[in-house]
């Protein structure tokens, strides 16, 4: 079955693997799953069609719909960070989401895991929404066939959520 990865990042940049969450559905596609129901009247199956789902993914940016519910479907997009300083931030947003949703799927867990996350040394966490797409943070050397971990400090292709909010 696939699994949603919660990843930290260390001191020196690399991201490593830190939580994973069963059924990839109960993460990201149900995120944007009930916000399309809530906020387009339509399941986000629907938007699908046509490659329409940025519709469903521009919920995010639309200043009317709750922050809660914005940051909560933000951190499901590919190569966002967020920092540590924000980790309680998103955390309470992840719970108020749970409250206004009546199935929040592993986003109460993904927010007791980010509080944990917290009382270590990490610079940040990241998420790689389903176990059955490339590794986002996996750096592949296919010439040598091996990896590495990804590193904020040198690659490039993260954003960080909080830094974008109110852009």
């Amino acid at each position: 079955m696939s699994y949603t990865t919660l990843y930290s990042i260390s001191k020196d940049g690399n991201v490593y693997s830190f939580r994973e969450f069963r059924n990839a559905f109960r993460s990201a596609y149900l995120v944007w799953d009930n916000m399309a129901k809530r906020y387009l009247g339509k399941e986000a199956s629907s938007f699908m069609i046509g490659n329409n789902m940025q519709q469903v993914w521009d919920l995010w940016t639309k200043e009317d719909i709750p922050e809660a519910h914005r940051l909560t479907m933000a951190a499901t997009f590919d190569h966002v960070i967020v920092r540590r300083e924000n980790f309680e931030t998103l955390a309470n947003a992840f719970d108020q989401y749970a409250k206004d949703f009546a199935d929040p799927g592993h986003i109460p867990a993904q927010a007791n895991a980010l509080r944990e996350l917290a009382t270590t040394d990490c610079l940040g966490a990241c998420w790689q929404q389903t176990s059955v797409a490339e590794d986002l943070w996996q750096i592949w050397n296919y010439e040598e066939d091996e990896g590495r971990p990804y590193n904020i400090n040198v690659d490039e292709g993260h954003w960080f959520l909080f830094d974008c909010l109110d852009a």
